[in-house]
């Protein structure tokens, strides 16, 4: 999983920031941390899938 991804999963999942903060963390659109933190969920269960 890329560095950026994993940055923006473990910050909504573990320290509870919402989308907007992340967001502005990150200089994206709140939009775009929403599709990343998807991505990231959809690959952690497809590797957990596997274990």
């Amino acid at each position: 999983m890329p560095e950026r991804t994993r940055r923006i999963l473990l910050r909504r999942r573990l320290d509870g920031a919402n989308y907007a903060t992340i967001a502005e963390e990150e200089g994206m659109s709140i939009p775009a941390v929403e599709k990343q933190v998807a991505r990231a969920t959809l690959e952690m269960m497809n590797w957990m899938e596997q274990w």
